[in-house]
């Protein structure tokens, strides 16, 4: 669960969308990296790197 006054932000939103609702939810729509920085207060930010790849489908 996110915390109250914790921001997170995409660094390629036809990547990866960072979406505010009720609690914040993030959308893979696209093919390629994308950083996620989540920020609250004075703490350092942290960065997660989302590397989104796409594979034929089996059916």
């Amino acid at each position: 669960m996110i915390e109250s006054g914790v921001q997170l932000t995409s660094s390629d939103e036809s990547i990866v969308t960072v979406t505010w609702a009720t609690y914040d939810s993030i959308t893979v729509v696209g093919v390629g990296t994308a950083m996620i920085t989540t920020q609250s207060g004075d703490a350092p930010p942290i960065r997660v790197t989302l590397n989104v790849t796409a594979s034929a489908r089996e059916d």
